[in-house]
């Protein structure tokens, strides 16, 4: 066999043992082989097990790479034949030393240290507790509990921070939006956390700043009220520039914060720039009235506009200058918190990955004599996908594995690597990992340092095992000229090892006919369907290379969809179930909106809280149990009423009594639930709910409801890995979570079965990195990429960059399209890791839709015009059936007899909302009126010796915060004191957006409010009611009318006093007119009336809570 044209730096990277090597290894050249390959020669040539480390980026390519090298050594030791990626360098074989040397090695191969870099960290920092200033038995958090350790400083520190007289820039933020500051704060300390060095933008004097904005306002103000031409839109301007230079901003906090928020006006645009000066219009049109000539006009207007100009062009360097100051300020106070964050973990005796970075590099940088000790233990460094690696890890690795340059010992790039301590293996055009850390500057001016030193010690590998000729041709086309642009780490051609044996073309496109002004929604559900049928052509007549020599049928686990991005993929799941084609993704961020995870939601609470009736309710009804709603509603009213709250409905919870659930398999699940809470305060949050998914046979279920129930599985195995970090916190902690994450849509990657199914994969571009199909088809490739997020770090000078109030700090814009150049790079490096998957064929689905400059598939010129059509197989593509096109022949006259006796047979539904229409009757109000009868008429005439003590103001809010205020007073979330109803009310107030007013005629009073609420509680009729009285409860109702009608009513009463049977028996309703007429009265009759209909309550009360009045309403 002739040897690859790369065999002579394979064999370099395979035996020179004692050069320090790059090694550049293209997509598909058996980078792996070539690491655990050094590592079993180096064994073979007595280098010691125990001074070898090779790292890797995950731990199961660490576990791979040391089964390889168990494997390789084996092979060796034995000494048969080599394995066949090493043949070719050891075609004479190995001598007799060396086979001792793999001999001896066999045993000492637990020496060797396999592992990830945080891995690697631990195992230098572990020896020097002291050195390193940490506990001798420092355990390592995991990102999720290290993540929980923080917000709980942060939280803790902001309580005791606000809680205490300080002032400062979170405290005028909170003040400002409370919700927004907390997130705000924790984000800060967040990032602080992950880049130890970060900084804030650039601050320079804001007193120049303002002074030079000032100037400018000044200078147009003068000149305008220095001129003889007045315009009246002028004379506005004026007035805002006047006000805009009293808000000019010093370094106080509340002066920042006020500035920041100016926007709208005469001058300032909403996000608070400048609006253009376009009043030459008006100049014109005033010239007359000021004696001028319309040249004159124009003129002023040009003079006036010279100077708004310079205005409008020294705003924004202020407003930057403001936000920048803010930011820093804000991150001062943060970093308080990350420091209580470092002190908490020592006090636990915990470390997070980032300690470990950055103790390993502290400790190399600062302890010489450590370091020399390091560096005489681990003699031998091996580095797999160092394209991944940031600044700090690679200098870990220089300090470990050189020596310092006299000339400049703090510069770790200058560091003089000792011949064979480094051996590193990449790819820069899959450097794809930007997002977590990654830099390919680091990588870059890595390669650049060794290749200054030794040119020889670059090498590069560039023979493709893995696909076909005709795939590495067009990769090859496609790529060179993007990856090889400033700014790529560069580009290197692909040489294809495997022949072209099979028939037909290797890369294809797939036209998919849509309009071109099509929404995306439409354009996927096109590509899906597309691509379903596709894939079911090449499921019935193509075939693949079995690597055999020989070819077999395409299996569904042969094709792989990769999508740049997780967003509407299930799509494209529908379209391939709806071909019975198989299909397991690993691309799904849909997780805590999957059904199997909102039933262990409801699950958790229940065993967290046994009073979370409504969880229990949710888990009886979810499939898991499989409850209809009538069953729920029967389980309801067959239980007897509670002696501890007698006139209140009793409500089903985990803690009823058994003997009260008659339903067999009501029963038998709550019996299991309550042994299950009985032991839930006892253990841990994970341990509790795996014994629940066990008792209550959710896996069996699950497997009995799904045809292919491994994504389920996988699912619920994720949500019990995530109660793990929980164990101290607790189950309700763990409960509150959970919900959290599902009310707020959080995106969470699904979990990944175990198995290896038979199914076609549906995965994102980067989860495909290291893994090949024989078919690759990429997909969603006419989406856009998510925008620059508006906080992030500029690693060019490790700044923080994020808007505050709308604002962008200085040096926002510049910083923003440097991150946007390479993430435009990095998008190329994508496409080139998915097409490199391929190993037969490549086919890449092209939507009409026309292009917008933003879309993934214009990232890099996939030349779609160039390919050949890939043909779809019809005959055996199990295409949908299309009907046979029927001509309607309906006559107009057919029609409207047709359509006459639907309307009769149609019920026709009327909507009532007695809360909102104030009564659904039929009759025009004065009937209604009449229809009160004379009850109304004496209780209008009804004397009363008492006036109200002043004239409140009425109007929806007022009723908003009496209604809300007699709510918690009867669910006794607020206690029946004057002083605590008036500091609830003067709370609502505020949450309303309103400020409170001593005098409740000219506004919302709270004294008054109380004083109301109190009135309405004593009066006897309501007293009489109080126990037992339900407070806000929806009405359902459904009445018919005859004739084929029906009304439908639906409300919320404001109070319902229940019979001991369970029944309705006095409706009550609340209303906060100050004067009420006959008119409003006969409307509430209506409304009440309304609401016994639909709850069967025999009487009604109407509480006109302002003026201390009751009046009756029967059936």
């Amino acid at each position: 066999m002739i040897a690859p044209s790369d065999q002579l730096a394979r064999d370099h990277a395979l035996t020179r043992h004692d050069r320090t090597l790059l090694i550049e290894a293209g997509a598909g050249s058996g980078k792996t082989a070539i690491l655990a390959g050094r590592v079993a020669l180096m064994l073979a040539g007595g280098i010691p097990a125990r001074s070898i480390v090779a790292i890797t980026f995950t731990e199961a390519a660490a576990s791979e790479l040391s089964t390889r090298i168990r494997s390789y050594v084996n092979m060796l030791a034995d000494g048969g034949a080599p394995p066949p990626e090493l043949a070719a360098t050891l075609a004479e074989g190995l001598s007799d030393e060396q086979l001792d040397h793999l001999d001896n090695a066999r045993d000492e191969l637990d020496e060797l240290t396999c592992t990830t870099i945080h891995g690697f960290c631990r195992r230098l920092v572990g020896p020097y507790p002291v050195e390193t200033d940490s506990d001798p038995g420092a355990g390592v958090a995991d990102p999720i509990t290290a993540r929980l350790i923080l917000q709980d400083t942060v939280e803790e520190w902001l309580r005791d921070h606000l809680g205490e007289a300080n002032d400062g820039f979170l405290v005028e933020l909170v003040q400002h939006d409370a919700k927004q500051a907390v997130k705000l704060i924790g984000e800060l300390a967040e990032t602080m956390c992950d880049h130890a060095e970060v900084r804030p933008p650039q601050v320079t004097d804001l007193a120049l700043v303002r002074q030079a904005v000032a100037v400018t306002i000044t200078a147009f103000i003068e000149h305008v009220r220095a001129g003889r031409f007045h315009v009246a839109e002028v004379e506005a301007v004026v007035q805002d520039m006047e006000a805009l230079l009293d808000a000019l901003p010093t370094n106080d906090p509340k002066s920042l914060l006020r500035f920041l928020e100016l926007g709208g006006g005469n001058v300032l645009k909403q996000d608070g720039d400048f609006k253009v000066f376009k009043l030459k219009g008006k100049y014109e049109a005033a010239a007359g009235a000021n004696g001028c000539t319309r040249q004159q006009a124009g003129e002023a207007y040009i003079a006036a506009q010279a100077r708004y100009a310079a205005a409008a062009e020294a705003w924004p360097a202020l407003r930057a200058e403001a936000a920048s100051t803010m930011l820093a300020g804000l991150m001062r106070e943060a970093s308080l918190a990350v420091g209580q964050y470092h002190l908490r973990k020592r006090g636990s005796a915990l470390l997070d990955f980032n300690d470990l970075i950055h103790k390993a590099r502290a400790l190399l940088a600062n302890d010489e004599a450590v370091r020399r000790a390091l560096s005489a233990r681990y003699r031998h460094v091996l580095v797999d996908e160092f394209q991944d690696t940031d600044p700090h890890q690679a200098e870990i690795l220089w300090r470990l594995c050189g020596e310092a340059d006299p000339e400049a010992p703090d510069d770790w790039t200058k560091r003089v690597l000792r011949p064979g301590a480094l051996f590193l293996v990449g790819d820069p055009k899959q450097a794809i990992y930007r997002f977590r850390g990654a830099d390919i500057a680091t990588y870059v001016r890595s390669r650049d340092t060794i290749g200054a030193a030794d040119p020889d010690a670059l090498l590069s590998i560039t023979t493709n095992f893995r696909s076909r000729a005709g795939v590495l041709d067009y990769v090859n086309t496609c790529f060179e000229e993007g990856l090889g642009a400033e700014g790529q780490p560069g580009f290197a051609r692909l040489e294809a090892r495997r022949p072209d044996r099979n028939a037909g073309p290797t890369v294809a496109r797939l036209i998919v006919e849509c309009d071109e002004e099509a929404k995306m929604d439409e354009a996927r559900a096109r590509e899906a369907g597309a691509v379903a049928e596709l894939c079911a052509s090449l499921l019935t007549s193509h075939t693949v290379d079995d690597g055999r020599g020989s070819s077999r049928p395409l299996r569904p686990r042969d094709i792989a969809l990769l999508a740049p991005t997780g967003a509407g993929l299930h799509a494209y799941e529908e379209a391939l179930e709806a071909l019975a084609i198989p299909v397991s993704s690993q691309a799904g961020k849909t997780f805590w909106q999957r059904q199997e995870i909102q039933d262990m939601i409801a699950l958790t609470r229940v065993l967290a809280d046994g009073r979370d009736g409504l969880a229990l309710l949710a888990f009886l009804r979810g499939p898991l149990v499989g409850l209809t709603d009538e069953e729920l509603l029967d389980l309801n009213w067959q239980l007897p009423p509670d002696e501890r709250a007698p006139g209140w409905p009793t409500r089903l919870n985990v803690n009823t009594p058994l003997e009260h659930v008659r339903h067999p398999l009501a029963h038998d699940v709550l019996e299991r639930l309550q042994t299950l809470r009985r032991y839930a305060a006892t253990t841990t949050p994970h341990h509790i709910l795996a014994q629940a998914v066990e008792h209550l046979n959710i896996r069996p279920l699950l497997r009995q409801r799904h045809r292919r129930p491994e994504r389920a599985l996988a699912n619920i195995q994720a949500f019990l890995e995530l109660a793990r970090p929980y164990r101290v916190r607790g189950l309700l902690q763990f409960a509150a979570m959970a919900e959290s994450s599902w009310e707020d849509s959080e995106r969470a990657v699904e979990g990944r079965a175990d198995v290896q199914e038979d199914t076609v994969a549906l995965v994102t571009m980067h989860a495909s990195k290291g893994l090949e199909w024989p078919v690759v088809i990429p997909i969603n490739t006419m989406s856009s990429p998510k925008g620059q997020e508006n906080a992030f770090v500029d690693r060019r000078d490790m700044r923080l960059y994020r808007t505050v109030l709308g604002a962008k700090p200085r040096g926002f814009d510049e910083a923003i399209a440097r991150e946007e150049t390479q993430a435009g790079f990095e998008r190329q490096r994508l496409w080139y890791v998915a097409t490199t998957r391929a190993r037969e064929v490549l086919i890449i689905p092209w939507v009409k839709v026309k292009d917008s400059g933003r879309r993934w598939r214009e990232a890099v010129p996939l030349m779609v015009e160039d390919l050949s059509e890939f043909e779809v197989n019809g005959a055996s593509a199990r295409t949908p059936v299309v009907s046979e096109v029927i001509y309607n022949e309906q006559a107009r006259d057919v029609f409207s007899e047709q359509a006459q006796a639907i309307a009769e047979l149609s019920a026709r539904r009327k909507w009532a909302r007695p809360s909102r229409d104030e009564g659904s009757g039929d009759e025009p109000p004065e009937a209604a009126e009449a229809a009160a009868g004379m009850e109304i008429l004496r209780f209008l005439e009804a004397d009363t010796d008492e006036p109200l003590e002043a004239s409140p103001q009425g109007g929806r809010l007022r009723g908003t915060v009496l209604h809300k205020l007699l709510e918690e007073v009867l669910t006794a979330e607020l206690t029946e004191d004057p002083a605590a109803v008036e500091s609830r009310a003067r709370q609502l107030i505020r949450i309303l957006g309103h400020e409170p007013s001593e005098d409740p005629a000219h506004g919302l009073a709270p004294a008054e409010l109380a004083a109301t609420v109190m009135r309405a509680l004593a009066l006897p009729e309501v007293a009489e009611l109080r126990p037992g009285l339900e407070p806000e409860l929806s009405v359902f109702a459904l009445n018919e009318l005859g004739d084929g009608r029906e009304e439908v009513v639906v409300g919320v009463a404001d109070a319902i006093k229940w019979a001991p049977d369970g029944t309705a028996e006095v409706v009550v309703d609340w209303k906060s007119d100050v004067r009420p007429s006959s008119r409003a009265l006969a409307k509430y009759v209506g409304q009440v009336r309304d609401y016994l209909a639909a709850t069967g309550a025999k009487h009604g009360l109407i509480v006109l809570a302002t003026v201390g009045r009751c009046l009756r309403v029967s059936a």
